[in-house]
């Protein structure tokens, strides 16, 4: 929950909000606007106490400054977790040019975590389009609620990940039936794929999206992380995405568990390219996979 402090910083800030003087700066409000913008520079490490209360000192200077106002609505969004407040602030003084900008602007969206914020925001602002309505949005909204380093750029790499899961063909998958090589996955990277992505199917047990729970949702089930892999699912996808051949169009392996547990190459729609894939990594040495 907000503390007292920061509802008395957003009672401040949205009652100027109406305010759009030009004067500029008197050189006080200049150097608390200079001070949260460090503050703000480094969101993996950044102290969210000390944001707290440089908004607050900067927000008597409200309405002055364009890149001040930016700076607070980006704060309110991104930092204190108030992404309705903060959007509405970013958007009363838009900056399509400056980078930091469209950045805040999506880490707002994200962080409401609704489709009609990400669709409208990514118009809006720019943005690399992704998959408004997917189940992701939820889940990382809620986990951007709690982490201030994630942002725009993280959703764009979930959606990248999820459209290749997702587009895994429904038919025409031959067998191939050969235990899982360790170096595969480093192998298909070393080989021109640009995305490896790991997946399966939903579960009954999943936590349900907006949790910002458990292994990244898709439309069609979760990715999952080559740790995933210890001990093994019983089925699993990988796939493995390029510029060129062979993994454009992208490479799906159906992975299992073999007889005795352990990671098992069952089948492709292509299987004369995943074969060749899985004779390279065999060849390969298995501390090449990370």
């Amino acid at each position: 929950m907000p503390s007292t402090a920061e509802h008395a910083l957003l009672a401040a800030i949205l009652a100027l909000s109406g305010c759009t003087s030009g004067g500029g700066l008197p050189a006080e409000g200049a150097a608390a606007r200079d001070a949260l913008a460090g503050l703000l520079a480094d969101r993996a490490t950044v102290d969210v106490a000390a944001v707290s209360a440089a908004a607050s000192h900067a927000s008597a200077w409200q309405g002055q400054d364009a890149v001040l106002d930016r700076l607070l609505g980006d704060a309110l969004a991104n930092v204190l977790m108030r992404p309705g407040d903060g959007l509405a602030l970013l958007r009363q003084r838009p900056d399509p040019e400056s980078a930091a900008w469209r950045a805040a602007m999506g880490g707002a969206a994200l962080r409401a975590g609704t489709a009609a914020a990400v669709y409208g925001v990514q118009d809006e602002a720019g943005l690399s389009k992704v998959d408004a309505e997917a189940p992701g949005v939820a889940w990382l909204g809620a986990r951007a609620l709690r982490d201030p380093a994630l942002g725009w750029a993280d959703l764009v790499e979930l959606d990248a990940d999820c459209a290749l899961l997702d587009g895994q063909p429904s038919r025409g998958r031959r067998s191939i039936d050969v235990p899982m090589p360790p170096a595969l996955l480093a192998t298909a990277r070393a080989q021109g794929a640009d995305r490896v992505v790991l997946g399966r199917a939903r579960l009954a047990a999943d936590d349900p999206p907006e949790t910002g729970k458990g292994r990244p949702p898709c439309r069609s089930g979760r990715l999952l992380a080559p740790a995933d892999l210890q001990p093994m699912p019983r089925h699993v996808v990988l796939v493995a995405a390029g510029p060129a051949a062979p993994f454009s169009p992208p490479l799906y392996i159906s992975l299992s568990r073999g007889p005795d547990g352990t990671p098992w190459v069952l089948a492709s729609e292509r299987p004369e390219p995943a074969t060749a894939l899985v004779a390279a990594a065999l060849a390969a040495p298995a501390a090449a996979e990370p």
